[in-house]
């Protein structure tokens, strides 16, 4: 079968929701995008007009009643009244009559005109600010939608962190600094010049008052998220430091580069480990949420689970063949390890065994970062096709698409509290934006 007739085939096919499919339908289906681009793209593109439809507010805009059946309705009311109320009926009857004559004086009519319409006139400007005040309320909560950009950096974002309280973000750039601001407002707290050379991978601590930086300098820096003051420089690399990580009790810091990942203690700069399996430039590292491992990968298409205390290798996995591995990311449980990289795709496997337990397809070209939310429910993968994906972490359906960013995404990471996205890149923006509704 060519491949118009194959793409005719799926047709209506991708128009539909996965459970609309059967088992059967949702395999084959998932095969075809494998293999074809327009579909995958199609594919997508229907996913996330779906999902923006769900999300689109009540109108909260009411007609006005006109003024003129206010009158009439009114006129009725009292005809129907006894008197001396029917009588005043008359009057307003007469009045109106006398209002629409050619011989009563203009100044009259508007005298009798005038309190309806300075009534009509305060009700629509009480209306008219409270649809302005929802419309900023719906703005500033709905899904998908930046609402804080910062653009202080003067190059690229090569990584994003958020402060443990989810109040403040620091993002790392090509510009050699590392720029800590307010995530509501997007107001500068610190700018750290600790730095020789591009910063490229940053990390805050888990007690929330210190920042680790790595740069190609080959140093990694700790210092005072607020002040900026400089605690401690590491100097165990001979080349530039690409990636780091804290352990999550805020002890040892993990950092890598070229081929070679040191554990050391964080406040002293001690090496503890020396973990030297890989054979070509480790890219990307995380400690698994007890902290007892850690997952790196790279250049050698790898990835390795290793014991932080010890160095001792529990499961060296492929991601692909030929294709380096971008970014890693454990589920908040430990049970899983999401891997990104240059085949376009994001692969979750079981963490001991290694088996494949999910790929996700929803972006066209290199996946550059992948960060699971904290209740382990989604994940989002950013990427050079300039999107944020956010998609279901146990079926891989899509649930987001964030267009936001005009270059590569090279950054994201969720908000403490998993409502929030922090996304950074080529366009030297860092953006961010609402996962799910509300502050």
């Amino acid at each position: 079968m060519n491949l118009f007739s194959q793409c005719a085939r799926w047709k209506e096919k991708l128009a539909h929701k996965p459970e609309d499919l059967s088992t059967a339908e949702q395999e084959a289906l998932a095969a075809h995008l494998k293999t074809c681009a327009s579909c995958r793209q199609a594919r997508e593109d229907y996913l996330f007009f779906a999902s923006a439809l769900k999300r689109l507010p009540a109108p909260s805009v009411q007609p006005i009643p006109r003024i003129s059946l206010l009158l009439e309705q009114h006129s009725q009311q009292l005809k129907h009244e006894d008197t001396p109320v029917r009588r005043s009926a008359q009057s307003f009857a007469n009045i109106q009559s006398r209002i629409s004559h050619p011989n009563v004086h203009p100044t009259q009519r508007w005298q009798r005109v005038f309190p309806f319409l300075a009534v009509a006139c305060i009700l629509f400007g009480v209306m008219l600010l409270g649809n302005f005040y929802l419309a900023a309320t719906n703005l500033a909560s709905q899904v998908g939608v930046a609402v804080t950009t910062y653009r202080q950096h003067t190059d690229f974002v090569s990584a994003v962190a958020w402060s443990p309280d989810g109040q403040y973000v620091a993002s790392a750039s090509w510009d050699d600094t590392v720029q800590v601001w307010k995530a509501k407002s997007g107001e500068l707290v610190s700018v750290y010049h600790g730095h020789a050379k591009v910063v490229d991978t940053v990390a805050w601590s888990p007690d929330g008052r210190h920042i680790a930086s790595g740069s190609w300098d080959h140093t990694v820096q700790v210092w005072d998220a607020f002040t900026g003051q400089t605690l401690l420089t590491y100097r165990g690399h001979t080349l530039g430091v690409t990636t780091l990580a804290w352990s999550p009790d805020g002890h040892d810091i993990a950092s890598g580069s070229n081929s070679i990942v040191r554990v050391w203690t964080a406040y002293t700069g001690q090496t503890l480990l020396t973990y030297d399996n890989h054979k070509e430039l480790v890219s990307t590292l995380a400690w698994s949420p007890d902290g007892n491992k850690i997952v790196s990968g790279g250049h050698d298409d790898f990835v390795q689970v290793w014991d932080a205390h010890t160095g001792f290798t529990y499961l060296n996995h492929p991601y692909t063949i030929s294709d380096p591995v971008d970014s890693l990311t454990w589920s908040p449980d430990g049970k899983k390890i999401a891997a990104g990289g240059r085949d376009a795709t994001v692969q979750v496997w079981d963490a001991t065994t290694g088996q494949r337990l999910l790929t996700y397809y929803g972006h066209s070209k290199e996946v550059t970062s992948v960060a699971w939310s904290p209740d382990g429910s989604k994940i989002a993968s950013g990427s050079y096709d300039t999107t944020v994906q956010v998609w279901d972490a146990n079926t891989g359906q899509t649930l987001l698409s964030y267009r936001g960013h005009n270059n590569v995404v090279d950054a994201v990471a969720w908000s403490p509290n998993g409502k929030k996205i922090a996304s950074g890149g080529e366009d030297h923006s860092v953006q961010v934006w609402n996962v799910e509704p509300g502050p």
